[in-house]
């Protein structure tokens, strides 16, 4: 049997000639109308049948489109109009991209800027990016360059290398950068500066591993210095209503790789280093410092560390506690500590206390 590729009247055609008895030919082409093969007897051009029949199914049809190489599923109005793009099901599905791929769906959309990009299925997803990836869920959107949305609704990718991999409403404008789930959380960039500077790994290597509306937010201002660093690498595990706020100006030029564990409204801001393990209302505002409880700040005091509730830091370099259990503790008035500090005499070996 020899197959050749030939067009007649307007359709792909696939002609097979057999080699048998009878030498008959038989010509198939699809009847996009219909959404049937139709296969037909060159000799006699008598139509000998048709695939599938008239009683259903006939959207089955793989036909070829405009674009060099690609392929789409007739009768559900999809097209794969970029070169070697294939729409292989769903319906109303659109590929205008160089290599690009729709498996179905509804809806879904592959652009001209999304070359080599694949939409698995889902509803009204579309990529906007080279070596992107949306593999389902509804209305979720890429414009970052090799990025993945792997589901859920509503969420956007701008980042490059970023990852969304569930959830609602989310938004990953962060390089390498995931969102693991949740709802509506941000890893977020913005550049308010019109003067020409070197921005180091500012909006990468940041997580949000889930929650409810958390904030990871990176902004350059109009006041940063040249060779400034952002290092982004900040991660909140979960919760809801948490930020990491690392800004770049004149004033906080090296900031990033903070952590706020979980817990509700606590605060990481131009802090570098620097963790909240938990609990609310908390506030971060200096270098490696952490805190465990509730309603605290740091103060703007670098390497403190709180754990209680309702403390305000008045010094660095200091542990702050609401009240501490321990035994060979000496009150002392004389060595100026200031309340609540400590203080280790290796001489005596005796660890001093102001009440």
């Amino acid at each position: 049997m020899a197959l050749t590729y030939i067009t007649k009247q307007g359709y792909p055609e696939l002609s097979a000639e057999f080699n048998s008895q009878n030498q008959t030919y038989v010509s198939v082409y699809a009847d996009d109308i219909n959404k049937q093969l139709v296969f037909v007897d060159e000799k006699t051009a008598t139509e000998l049948y048709r695939i599938p029949d008239t009683t259903g199914g006939g959207n089955a049809v793989i036909l070829l489109d405009s674009g060099n190489g690609s392929s789409y599923r007739c009768g559900n109005n999809n097209c794969a109009c970029g070169d070697y793009s294939t729409v292989s099901g769903g319906c109303g599905n659109f590929s205008n991209s160089i290599g690009s791929t729709i498996s179905g769906g509804y809806g879904n959309c592959n652009t001209d800027a999304g070359l080599v990009s694949t939409i698995g299925g889902g509803r009204n997803n579309c990529i906007q990016s080279d070596c992107s990836t949306i593999s389902g869920g509804y209305s979720n959107y890429i414009t970052g360059v090799s990025s993945t949305i792997s589901g859920g609704y509503n969420n956007t990718s701008s980042g490059y290398y970023s990852t969304i991999s569930g959830g609602t409403c989310n938004v990953n404008q962060g390089d390498n950068s995931i969102i693991g789930g949740g709802c509506q959380n941000i890893i977020c960039s913005a550049c308010n500066t019109s003067s020409s500077c070197y921005i180091q790994f500012c909006c990468t290597n940041s997580i949000i591993s889930g929650g409810y509306n958390n904030v990871i937010l990176h902004e350059i201002t109009n006041t940063v210095s040249s060779y400034s660093t952002a290092y982004g690498y900040n991660t909140i595990a979960g919760g809801g209503n948490n930020i990491i706020n690392s800004t770049l100006s004149a004033s906080y030029s090296y900031n990033g790789i903070n952590t706020i564990s979980g817990g509700y409204n606590n605060i990481v801001c131009f802090a570098l280093g620097s963790t909240i393990m938990g609990g609310c209302n908390n506030v971060i505002d200096s270098d490696f410092s952490s805190i465990v409880g509730r309603n605290s700040c740091t103060n703007g005091n670098a390497d403190t560390h709180i754990l209680g509730t309702n403390i305000v830091a008045n010094t660095k370099n200091t542990l702050f506690v609401n009240k501490i259990s321990a035994t060979a503790l000496w009150d002392c008035n004389a060595l100026g500590l200031p309340t609540w500090a400590f203080s280790y005499d290796p001489a005596t070996c005796i660890v001093y206390y102001k009440p």
